[in-house]
């Protein structure tokens, strides 16, 4: 029901966040481009509540009193191309955005917004990821398939499971295949104890 071609499930929307940020670093780094470390970030926005996703995040309240933060994120103005293009290097390992902000209240990106960031991240060779997991709910296919824009990756949680803790992320076939769910690396980087438990599934 998404573009995706692979899923990794976990157990929480946090997790999910955390696989897509690994993938994207990941993924230029086994395609020789290990400078591509950043992440460039929204305003307003909220990740989750780990170490990394409160850094990709847009809260001090959040982030008060943990300490020095993981570092490779930078934020521009949601809604603002301008500053989104100033902030694109060839650091830029890619774009995080939530297509429907939900923590201050609802803050939908237009799709004027969306399909420009695909652009600017197919111009910079960054990926282009979708924080749904709290939009994932409006649309059988989340807001990619509302707004008819498609991302390289999505973290989706909260509405999939119904009640029970799990969260999910995934993209296209070239991209999740440095997240190498039989064992390598990448797994081993990212596996858990109930990730994909029975009951969850």
């Amino acid at each position: 029901n998404s573009f995706a071609d692979t899923i990794f499930f976990c157990n929480s929307g946090a997790e999910a966040m955390e696989g897509c940020l690994k993938v994207a670093r990941k993924y230029h780094f086994e395609n020789g481009e290990p400078e591509r470390e950043e992440i460039v970030c929204a305003t307003g926005a909220f990740h989750g509540r780990t170490l990394t996703t409160l850094s990709a995040g847009d809260s001090e309240k959040y982030r008060e009193g943990f300490g020095p933060r993981p570092e490779g994120f930078h934020h521009v103005a949601f809604g603002n191309l301008n500053e989104m293009r100033a902030a694109m290097s060839a650091k830029t390992a890619a774009i995080l955005v939530e297509p429907i902000q939900g923590e201050g209240g609802i803050n939908p990106a237009s799709t004027a917004y969306l399909r420009a960031l695909r652009d600017i991240a197919d111009e910079f060779n960054a990926l282009l990821i979708f924080d749904e997991v709290q939009s994932f709910r409006i649309a059988r296919g989340g807001a990619q398939e509302y707004f008819d824009v498609i991302p390289d990756m999505t973290a989706l949680g909260k509405i999939i499971g119904g009640g029970l803790p799990i969260g999910a992320f995934g993209g296209k076939d070239d991209i999740m295949a440095v997240f190498d769910p039989t064992g390598g690396g990448a797994a081993v980087a990212h596996a858990g104890t109930f990730n994909a438990n029975p009951m969850a599934m």
